[in-house]
């Protein structure tokens, strides 16, 4: 009885032991050609959800392995008989529907090997060697127990794929004959995936496809981002983009395709064209976008704002469309009040915020602007405060400040007065509110301010007048005098 128990254990030890050597995680295909957008697929060939972010990866460059952990707030988990991608940019696999994660990848294109270890530290697996064989957009895969070089099928089943032409021929794209070869992780659901990937690798193009909001405000920062896929639908991050905005500007992007802004200075529908290069130096491009965007008028303003007892500030938005004013700035020059984020203000409304948020006070108002968050003043609530002006020039009537000629009135200016307050800056204005004032009558009656002083000078030449006259008559009588006293001298006295 004892020799059947043993005959049994042995039996399940072995048929389990062999279970569970095959039962394993491993790495079932990598790409690490370009170095910039290297990736691994793991596998996980279990009857049980694996966390792998307990897991770390090995290269000749990193000893203690590459930390892994799941990407965009994503699960940890790789579920039972599935595939997982591990990124070095896990963006390009956004789209996709299998589990993503991220680690800082650092393979060698050549030289190098490639280890996965568990979380007690083991080797999981055999150790892949890289030998630089999978470059020009192939990756290394594990079809039938040995790594072999094919295009990649990151979530799929390993297949061997061969371009016959390189060339486009007359007919369409290049010809491609695909013969799957699975490896021992098959499935049924995986064999239809494989077939629909071949029918989608024999129609692929390289694509670009343009990510810009299709509406906008003139004057803010529009974010603009491009993404492109190749023919078998690798995300390509080698290249030139050629942008036109349609406004008379354009930008070139080189080998670097990261999101960037730009601003439309004025209203109007512009078509924005996108040209893809895959060599830069290439002067037809490999595919070309367009598309358009609708650019309307950025209106809003500070509207009102209170009193000393209750000095709130209202935001007005009178534009057809709602507007984000996230991070937008109210401003007086010392004091300011950045906006929260997923602040919006809704089409034909407007938001109060209140002293106790904003801290600003009565008299504030004077330099109070609303700026945008690229510096731009929107908004200067300060312009429309009208000039302070004094009470008494404001009430009283035209023709009391400004006398006419015609009534020849005795009225005359203060001209001693204007003449000190004109000296001590306190002149006050005079607001002329008749438009149709003749400029002669105005003019007449300016008082120059010398008139004062030459109010004498007639009379002082009048009696500088009557003077020379004087001596004048008085020479003049002289001179008829004298002869005839001289000529009494002729006459003898004769004492009789």
């Amino acid at each position: 009885m004892s020799k059947k128990i043993t005959l049994a254990v042995l039996f399940f030890v072995f048929f389990l032991g062999f279970k569970i050597a095959c039962a394993e995680v491993l790495i079932n295909e990598i790409k690490y050609s370009p170095t910039t957008s290297q990736w691994i697929e793991i596998y996980n060939n279990t009857d049980s959800d694996v966390d792998i972010t307990t897991y770390k990866i090995l290269d000749n460059s990193v000893k203690t392995g590459h930390s892994i952990s799941a990407y965009n707030n994503g699960s940890n988990l790789i579920p039972k008989n599935s595939f997982g991608i591990i990124a070095k940019v896990p963006e390009d696999f956004s789209a996709n529907n299998f589990p993503i994660f991220k680690s800082a990848l650092n393979i060698k294109v050549s030289a190098d090997n490639v280890v996965l270890k568990n979380n007690l530290g083991e080797n999981v697996g055999a150790t892949v060697i890289i030998d630089g064989s999978a470059t020009d957009g192939n990756s290394l895969q594990l079809i039938n127990n040995e790594w072999k070089v094919s295009l990649p099928t990151p979530g799929l089943i390993n297949k061997i794929s061969i371009i016959v032409t390189p060339n486009t021929p007359s007919g369409g794209g290049p010809i491609l004959t695909s013969s799957p070869d699975i490896s021992t992780t098959t499935s049924s659901n995986n064999n239809d995936n494989v077939a629909n990937s071949l029918s989608s690798f024999s129609t692929s193009t390289i694509k670009t496809k343009i990510s810009v909001p299709t509406l906008a405000y003139a004057r803010l920062p529009i974010k603009f981002q491009a993404s492109t896929t190749g023919l078998y639908g690798e995300t390509l991050h080698l290249g030139k983009y050629f942008w036109n905005f349609g406004d008379g500007d354009f930008k070139e992007q080189v080998n670097q395709f990261g999101n960037f802004t730009h601003t439309y200075a004025y209203p109007g529908d512009y078509v924005i064209l996108l040209e893809y290069y895959q060599n830069p130096y290439s002067e037809i491009p490999d595919t070309v976008n367009k598309t358009n965007i609708k650019i309307i008028p950025l209106d809003i303003s500070i509207s009102k704002v209170g009193d000393e007892k209750d000095f709130f500030i209202e935001l007005s938005n009178n534009s057809p469309y709602e507007i984000d004013v996230s991070g937008w700035i109210l401003s007086n020059g010392i004091k300011q009040f950045v906006l929260p984020k997923n602040t919006i203000i809704l089409s034909q409304k407007g938001i109060t915020l209140a002293p106790k948020i904003t801290n600003f006070v009565s008299g504030d108002e004077k330099n109070l602007k609303l700026i945008s968050p690229t510096g731009e003043i929107i908004s200067d609530y300060g312009v429309s405060i009208l000039p302070y002006v004094a009470p008494e020039v404001s009430q009283a009537p035209v023709s009391s400040i400004i006398p006419t000629i015609e009534n020849n009135s005795e009225k005359k200016l203060d001209t001693e007065n204007i003449k000190v307050q004109k000296q001590a800056g306190t002149l006050p204005k005079i607001q002329i509110q008749n438009k149709n004032l003749e400029a002669v009558a105005i003019n007449s009656q300016i008082i120059p301010e010398t008139s004062s002083k030459n109010y004498y000078f007639p009379y002082i030449i009048f009696g500088f007048f009557l003077v020379a006259s004087g001596f004048g008559v008085y020479f003049i009588r002289r001179k008829n005098i004298l002869p005839q006293t001289e000529k009494g001298d002729d006459f003898e006295i004769l004492d009789e």
